[in-house]
């Protein structure tokens, strides 16, 4: 989605008179397939081997490719063009530091995607160490390379922080192709359904949903409330207690099937905190918005970000698991009909600041003194 949504909004520049997309070659076929009413010029379209696999030796192998692909970049891209890095991985965002001396004035821009929160060292070794790489990529400053990321929040956060300063960072909404959708939701009284969209892991505090379920095994039992997870399992089998619906499942769900879940929603629920989540924004809030369900999630800087720039309510945030419990015990016992129709109203309507349209006009105002400078 963010790829192919870059490419048509960078496409649709004046300034840029030709365009080029490097890239895997499925990934290649599947934006050829779903961008060709989008794209406002001719792309060229070259493709570039990706490692298929993960995990163990395959990092190595997939770090080597993605280091070659950078390094040709680098070495072939005209002078006078802009690269534009869609995403960047830890440690070649290291390498790429090493090798840019070599070509000072090539323009360059890197999107920072959900691993920059590596940054704050409060993950497993693994990630602390790839969360170093980035601290040390950092750390080598080059006038022509400029970073990108996906809220304002996050920004003001790299900044206060002073990991990355003002004039090295452009900041836009997390751009989103929205479906018409005309279907209103239901409303009726029971069972209420509320699900945890995307990636389950105790580093979102997914563990949570398991603890709130049990605070409302009666009503669960009674068909009054379901919680379920919609999307991949990482690490929370372990706290399973049979009253929250999900598959134990390490692979991604068909589009299809995952749109279908998500939409047969009530309320979406998050448990991210500024712990975990200071550094990078969640897809999983944009396909609530896109589906138009109200959202029900812990108070922190990006969620109260979020609201705040919202036309009005679009769902409640909590402090605590208590707070929870007290916004789901409303909405079981009290007529919430009407404030569900106006979140509904104001999710569709919130959808434009996501758009297309939207984020190109706010990326192209940040972005043009760059192309022009010298």
């Amino acid at each position: 989605m963010y790829n192919m949504s870059m490419l048509t909004i960078l496409s649709g520049f004046e300034e840029f008179t030709e365009v080029t997309f490097l890239g895997d070659r499925g990934q290649i076929e599947l934006i050829q397939l779903e961008g060709k009413s989008v794209l406002t010029k001719p792309v060229a379209f070259i493709p570039k081997y990706v490692h298929p696999k993960v995990g163990g030796r395959a990092w190595i192998a997939k770090i080597w490719h993605e280091f070659n692909n950078v390094f040709a970049l680098l070495r072939t891209a005209p002078e006078e063009s802009l690269i534009f890095f869609c995403s960047l991985s830890p440690i070649t965002s290291f390498f790429y530091k090493l090798i840019k001396r070599f070509y000072p004035e090539k323009k360059v821009v890197i999107t920072l995607h959900g691993d920059i929160d590596f940054i704050q060292q409060n993950k497993t070794r693994l990630r602390n160490w790839l969360g170093k790489f980035f601290s040390w990529s950092f750390s080598m400053k080059d006038r022509k390379t400029k970073y990108l990321v996906l809220s304002n929040t996050i920004k003001k956060n790299l900044i206060r922080e002073e990991i990355l300063s003002g004039d090295e960072l452009y900041a836009v909404n997390h751009p989103y192709v929205f479906d018409a959708l005309n279907k209103q939701k239901k409303t009726a009284k029971f069972p209420v359904r509320i699900g945890h969209i995307g990636v389950a892991s105790t580093e979102k505090n997914t563990q949570l949903l398991f603890t709130l379920a049990k605070i409302f095994e009666y009503e669960i039992k009674r068909n009054e409330l379901s919680f379920s997870i919609i999307g991949m399992t990482a690490n929370i089998d372990e706290f399973n207690n049979g009253l929250v619906e999900y598959q134990n499942d390490s692979e991604m769900l068909p589009k299809s099937l995952f749109n279908e879940k998500i939409a047969g929603l009530d309320y979406s629920i998050f448990f991210y905190s500024d712990q975990n989540y200071k550094f990078c924004s969640s897809g999983a809030i944009l396909d609530s918005i896109h589906h138009r369900i109200p959202i029900i999630s812990f108070k922190n800087q990006g969620f109260e970000s979020l609201f705040s720039e919202a036309p009005g309510p679009v769902g409640y945030l909590c402090r605590n698991i208590d707070e929870m419990e007290r916004v789901i015990r409303d909405i079981l016992n009290k007529d919430v009909e009407a404030d569900y129709i106006e979140m509904q109203h104001n999710l569709n309507a919130y959808q434009n600041n996501f758009t297309i349209d939207y984020v190109k006009e706010k990326l192209h105002e940040q972005l043009i003194p760059f192309i022009h400078a010298k």
